[in-house]
């Protein structure tokens, strides 16, 4: 008697590498807690963030939330 199941397929495992980002230095001259509020980030120095833009994978995808500080970053 035959077996008339499907073989099911041997998947390989797919690797996920996941880097965890915070964003850039928040301009908080007073000190205050910020919590909610939008503030901006420190963007007049672009080799701040030179290192971080190498290490990025070109191809990669990004998931960021909608506040400015995260998307400037």
């Amino acid at each position: 008697m035959s077996d008339h199941r499907a073989a099911k397929p041997h998947l390989e495992p797919i690797k996920t590498t996941w880097l965890l980002i915070r964003h850039g230095p928040v301009l908080n001259p007073d000190n205050l807690i910020y919590g909610r509020e939008d503030r901006h980030i420190q963007t007049d120095d672009p080799g701040l963030y030179a290192p971080l833009a190498r290490a990025l994978p070109r191809d990669g995808t990004y998931l960021t939330s909608t506040r400015g500080r995260t998307i400037a970053t």
